[in-house]
């Protein structure tokens, strides 16, 4: 094993939840970024040699003492050590942090990881730091989310402490609305508590920020330094849910400089060191920005993948080089190549009957992913789960914002593949 890519120092980097849909090009970053093997990490994996993986740890990567236990009976096996351990979702930052810890490898601090995974300590973190969000209370019941919603006032939004995804959130307008937004919070956390391997309990209630738009700004962290790469639109289902239906780079804020000073502090404000994350930013109609959450790794549902189109920064490239302890320098002053986007289908309420795959696409269409099968039910939801494909758009030299061109490009795609019965 290990021929071709092994460097000869018996280490290898090892990358945490990069396997996902939509995040495996953060694989090609690390093989274009390491001199040696790259190992990622499954509970049960089919094979120990992937597809673009040199080895696959049996481990689970959402569960600390699994993950660490994975790497040392590697090494015991093999004699091989990890040079770099990097996270690439929220929920690997745990158990990315113990590995660390254990091998004395460049990573985040643990009170660094407790603010970006806990939302009620990363609220207490802005509060701390003056940074502009929302007010917020913690509960664990009904009873005391009523008494919390009192103390706040409605509009509220709800959300489990330490999911993701936009699991189990919902805004609360009415007294009326209160106790079937508790129960649907709750079936959010239980639905993912197990495979998540989430432990902490709690749910937390927020002011709802009324905005014109919410958007997120992807920044670089290195040390004491960081930099702002992009701002992204975003695009979201109409309330009481806000599962995410499109991105677009860049986006209407680019321009901002408020916003990104704001997303600079929110990072400062979790010290962050490392790598690059995801801060997502409420707009009002008065222009007031508010910091909805951090994540500590890079944006999900192939936003860095719309950065590196645009801008041509790889983002995983500078994720991952900060966690081998690279210093890299901090890319200023981005120019567009283009207009870069994604957008996720929707349909109407129905069981697929037939899919139909598109046999001419139009110019600016670089990718089209077909998620729903014949049978599966469509439609139910606005929720996360209520995606049946996904389309990829770039508009070269264009630069600007294009407002929701590949939000309809998705709508006229799925209703050519989706063939639906009531």
């Amino acid at each position: 094993m290990f021929t071709s890519s092994d460097n000869g120092r018996g280490t290898y980097l090892l990358l945490l939840k990069a396997d996902e849909f939509l995040r495996d090009r953060a694989i090609v970053a690390a093989l274009r970024s390491y001199p040696g093997p790259v190992v990622g990490m499954s509970p049960q994996p089919a094979l120990a040699h992937h597809r673009m993986f040199d080895h696959v740890l049996t481990g689970d990567p959402h569960q600390s003492a699994s993950a660490l236990q994975a790497v040392r009976d590697f090494e015991r096996t093999h004699g091989m050590k990890p040079e770099a351990v990097i996270p690439v979702n929220e929920m690997s930052l745990y158990p990315a942090l113990e590995i660390a810890q254990a091998y004395g490898l460049p990573f985040l601090s643990r009170r660094a990881v407790e603010q970006a995974r806990n939302k009620a300590a990363m609220k207490q973190a802005f509060y701390r730091q003056g940074v502009s969000t929302a007010r917020h209370e913690v509960f664990r019941d009904l009873d005391e989310m009523k008494r919390a919603i009192q103390r706040l006032g409605l509009p509220v939004v709800v959300k489990p402490c330490e999911a993701a995804h936009s699991i189990g959130v919902k805004l609360i307008r009415t007294a009326e609305e209160i106790e079937p937004a508790f129960r649907y919070c709750s079936a959010g956390l239980e639905e993912v508590r197990e495979h998540w391997r989430i432990h902490n309990p709690l749910f937390q209630v927020e002011q709802y920020i009324e905005a014109e738009r919410e958007v997120s700004v992807e920044v670089f962290n290195q040390g004491d330094q960081r930099c702002v790469t992009a701002v992204t639109e975003k695009y979201l289902t109409p309330p009481p849910y806000f599962a995410e239906v499109g991105h677009m780079v860049p986006g209407a804020e680019s321009g901002n400089e408020a916003l990104r000073q704001l997303a600079l502090e929110a990072c400062r404000a979790l010290e962050l060191t490392h790598g690059v994350a995801h801060v997502e930013v409420r707009i009002d109609a008065q222009g007031r920005l508010f910091v909805v959450e951090v994540a500590a790794r890079p944006g999900g549902d192939c936003i860095m993948d719309q950065v590196e189109r645009a801008y041509g920064v790889n983002m995983y490239q500078l994720h991952i080089r900060s966690y081998l302890g690279q210093p890299q320098q901090l890319p200023r002053e981005l120019r567009p190549r283009g207009t870069s986007a994604i957008a996720f289908m929707q349909t109407r309420a129905g069981t697929v009957t037939r899919v139909t795959p598109p046999r001419q696409l139009p110019a600016e269409v670089t990718s089209v992913y077909i998620l729903a099968r014949e049978g599966d039910v469509l439609g139910q939801s606005l929720n996360y789960d209520s995606r049946a494909g996904a389309v990829e758009c770039f508009w070269p030299g264009e630069g600007r914002f294009m407002g929701t061109r590949h939000l309809e490009l998705a709508q006229h795609l799925a209703e050519q593949i989706f063939t639906l019965e009531p």
